[in-house]
């Protein structure tokens, strides 16, 4: 889809209730937790990011789809040509370097309302959640 962000057929995923957690590692550091390429949409509700990444959603080269965080707004959309992202997503996520709060990295969009969409930046307290990756040794 790098070429032609308005094919037909785009991806739509619905995503709720997921948990994506990210350890620190040295590769994709400053790519988004989650990234939705180009002219991809979807519906992504009660979820929580956590973890080491550049940002929590990244979502950039955006197409003619309607970008919403509001769930009136969304009720009116054309079928499949729209991004809703809930504002009650929490997303707790570090750059790796600076240790920055950092949850989104979003260019070329336009959302509805005006803006970027937004989540909560509460820690969720998630219990064991590793820093590092390890290795298993046999």
């Amino acid at each position: 889809m790098d070429a032609n962000n308005d094919v037909d057929r785009r991806s739509f995923p619905t995503v709720s209730g997921a948990t994506f957690i990210k350890s620190d590692h040295t590769t994709g550091t400053s790519n988004g937790l989650i990234q939705i390429r180009e002219g991809g949409g979807g519906e992504f509700y009660n979820m929580i990011l956590a973890g080491s990444a550049g940002a929590g959603l990244e979502h950039n080269a955006c197409a003619s789809e309607s970008h919403t965080s509001t769930p009136a707004t969304r009720d009116g959309l054309t079928a499949q040509n729209y991004l809703y992202w809930s504002s009650k997503n929490m997303i707790s996520t570090l750059t790796p370097d600076t240790k920055a709060l950092s949850q989104f990295k979003i260019s070329g969009c336009t959302w509805t309302p005006a803006g970027d969409p937004t989540s909560s930046n509460l820690a969720p307290e998630l219990q064991l959640l590793p820093r590092s990756w390890t290795s298993v040794s046999e």
